[in-house]
């Protein structure tokens, strides 16, 4: 009986059919590297925000190899085999869809084990292009307006759009123009804006505008005396006030004689004019804030201090 030597084949290192090792049998030798550290990105993640897989602890390997990542993407359970890098693009999700990640480490041997992430897609909240209020600057004499631009919704739902005031913090149940009324000097006005797309309402403000100080108005001056004399002093009467603060009454004075302005003060007397002089005055209104309009009074002319008896005035 003839005998035929007995041959045996150690197979070492070999791969799989993918080129990657089984683990076990990915080399007599070779460490299976570890399950990488993951999570799946942005945590409320919108049709308008891309996926992203960050690596937040990286795998490692005993044979100090270097380590690529494999990624298997699931949408709504189903596996995309046509992704598989660690981001997905936005354009390839839809609202309330799962999307899964499972991540593998190799060295090109053998692969680690899996480790998957999930995250549901949120509704893409609806938005303004603009919310603006008008005028730039406003008193109690202003009539406020807001005025909203295009909506727009990452989902393409139909957008309602509805305003409200906050004053000073405080929502108002008024969705037309502003008025006086509604607010006080120093009060801080922005228009809210609701949007609601149909699965959720969000707000978007306008900038704040500060109410700034109401000009006050006077309606007209008269001089105590028509023709004054080096006895007299004259005075500017103030006919009708008005301010929408309700700020306290003042005033700027400018006296002018034979038309040249003469003084500043409340009063002028025989010290500033002679007789014969010509004497008006211009008052204007003044808060202590904001300047007002202005208003002239009529002429008068000074005359010497008449003889006893005779009425110079």
């Amino acid at each position: 009986m003839r005998l035929l030597p007995l041959v045996v084949l150690l197979a070492c290192g070999a791969k799989d059919e993918d080129g990657y090792g089984s683990g076990a049998d990915g080399g007599a030798n070779n460490k299976v590297p570890s399950a990488a550290g993951i999570a799946l990105g942005p945590p409320r993640p919108d049709t308008q925000t891309d996926l992203v897989v960050l690596i937040e602890e990286p795998a490692t390997d005993g044979d100090g190899d270097e380590l690529s990542y494999r990624y298997v993407w699931e949408q709504d359970g189903v596996v995309r085999t046509d992704l598989t890098d660690a981001t997905i693009d936005s354009i390839h999700t839809t609202r309330m869809e799962v999307w899964t990640v499972t991540v593998t480490a190799f060295d090109e041997w053998s692969t680690g084990p899996e480790v998957s992430d999930s995250v549901e897609i949120a509704n893409s909240p609806p938005q303004l292009s603009a919310i603006t209020i008008a005028p730039a600057e406003i008193d109690e004499l202003s009539e406020v307006t807001c005025t909203t631009g295009e909506t727009s919704d990452g989902d393409y739902d139909l957008v309602g759009v509805m305003t409200r005031w906050v004053v000073s913090g405080e929502e108002l149940d008024t969705e037309g123009p502003l008025y006086g009324d509604d607010f006080d000097k120093g009060d801080e006005i922005l228009c809210r804006a609701y949007l609601d797309d149909g699965v959720e309402t969000v707000t978007q403000d306008s900038r704040t505008v500060v109410v700034q100080n109401a000009a006050p108005w006077v309606v007209g001056v008269t001089l105590s005396h028509n023709n004054p004399t080096p006895e007299d002093t004259l005075e500017a009467i103030p006919e009708g006030w008005w301010d929408d603060d309700d700020d306290p009454e003042g005033y700027l004075y400018a006296w002018f004689i034979n038309w040249t302005l003469a003084s500043e003060e409340p009063t002028i007397d025989s010290s500033v004019f002679s007789p014969g002089d010509n004497i008006f005055v211009e008052l204007t209104a003044f808060d202590g804030v904001t300047v007002g309009n202005t208003v002239a009074s009529h002429s008068a002319t000074a005359v010497n201090t008449p003889e006893p008896g005779v009425d110079g005035r």
